[in-house]
């Protein structure tokens, strides 16, 4: 019997977040809440990142369809947050320098493999940032994403604390 994900030419990548965590200036951005992003392409589905003082970073969800609400009755009812603990793609880190914002998270590509990608972008304003490019770390992807994020207060945050960044 055979568990997790195997190929035969071609086994499973499994990368880990490399930055250390470090406390975050909580001046250059809002962090009692959560920023949500969208692309130019498509501005009714938002890529949802949860950001704390402890540096660790949230990919927690997509919000589809400006459903913005939903989402946030997911967070108050404690939906789905016993599978976003034993996920590691959920999980990242970010940076802050000056007006620079550096963020690290998995993603999974070809078929099972974790990667680390590092992005990188431009804090606007203490609500709003813009990561412009994301590198895979050990591959040949660079990606040009132009994602602005905005703020949006919101008292409910789940835990930062979880097994992959640390």
């Amino acid at each position: 019997m055979t568990t997790g994900c195997v190929r035969k030419l071609n086994p499973c990548v499994e990368e880990s977040i490399s930055q250390q965590l470090k406390p975050v200036n909580t001046s250059l951005l809002k962090l009692d809440g959560y920023y949500y992003g969208s692309t130019p392409n498509n501005s009714s589905s938002h890529d949802v990142l949860i950001l704390y003082s402890n540096g660790v970073l949230l990919n927690y969800t997509t919000i589809v369809n400006n459903n913005f609400s939903e989402f946030e009755n997911q967070l108050i009812d404690g939906h789905d947050l016993e599978d976003l603990y034993r996920t590691k793609v959920n999980w990242g880190d970010f940076l802050i320098d000056s007006n620079r914002i550096n963020i690290e998270q998995l993603a999974v590509e070809e078929h099972c493999s974790l990667y680390l990608f590092k992005g990188a972008g431009t804090i606007i304003n203490d609500t709003t940032f813009y990561i412009n490019k994301m590198v895979q770390v050990n591959g040949d992807r660079n990606y040009t994403i132009e994602t602005t994020y905005h703020f949006k207060q919101f008292g409910i945050k789940p835990d930062s604390s979880n097994l992959f960044v640390y």
